[in-house]
């Protein structure tokens, strides 16, 4: 089982909502003021490694971090598969609040097998990270959109609506989804990219114009009593 971070995050931006003490955390829920009433009409995929997170054992994690290039480190964090340090790429955190508290459909698409814990421990300090549907692929088989889950209520914007997958890596997709994919340029903390501090925000205004809306930008006030379980969805293999 995943163990809670030892230590605070570092580089945490702190213009983001934070998590309250564990008694008080609720599932993640979208603000009703911006969500309600507004067709459900597009979903986004987004791939872990790379394109939001930097995973690497301690001993190959640089220490102290290299400042202004990634937004959060979790250091040692116990996964199954062993202790890696998490660098969090700079926007990923706003990047998804503001995707989900404008109604977004958001699902992870990952190989990584650790994913689930991943999702699970950055959830704990930022609640944009919080209860978010995760599907981790086996390494033999390429992602694919229907093996997604994303709630029901998204089923309509398969047919009608804007799909689109975030991922530094565009052949991993079965080849019809491929077309979806917005490549974007890798996450490493060894190689920052041109603007890094900006690279996810600018990326926020070209969803915007795919989606035909505007993606909110307000505080989270997403902790409210929870009515069920938080969501898991249980990692699977996509379909041969």
């Amino acid at each position: 089982p995943l163990a809670a971070a030892t230590a605070p995050w570092k580089h945490i931006d702190e213009s983001l909502p934070q998590a309250p003490p564990m008694s008080l955390r609720q599932p993640y829920q979208p603000l009703e003021s911006n969500a309600r009433g507004r067709p459900v009409l597009a979903r986004v995929a987004i791939d872990l490694d790379g394109t939001m997170i930097h995973m690497l054992p301690p001993s190959r994690s640089q220490d102290p971090p290299r400042s202004g290039v990634a937004e959060a480190v979790i250091p040692a964090v116990r996964t199954s598969h062993g202790p890696y340090d998490i660098h969090v790429r700079i926007g990923a955190a706003k990047l998804l609040h503001r995707l989900r508290a404008s109604g977004v459909g958001v699902c992870i698409a990952t190989k990584n097998i650790c994913g689930r814990e991943i999702c699970d421990e950055l959830g704990l300090n930022q609640p944009a990270w919080r209860d978010l549907r995760v599907v981790v692929f086996g390494h033999e088989h390429n992602k694919a959109i229907s093996a997604l889950e994303f709630e029901p209520r998204f089923a309509e914007a398969a047919t009608k609506g804007v799909t689109k997958v975030l991922d530094d890596q565009r052949s991993v997709w079965v080849e019809s989804d491929r077309e979806l994919v917005v490549k974007l340029k890798e996450f490493s903390i060894h190689r920052p990219v041109d603007r890094e501090n900006t690279y996810l925000t600018r990326l926020l205004s070209d969803l915007e114009r795919d989606f035909a809306m505007p993606l909110d930008n307000h505080p989270s006030n997403c902790f409210r009593p929870a009515i069920r379980d938080p969501i898991t969805i249980m990692t699977r293999q996509a379909a041969t």
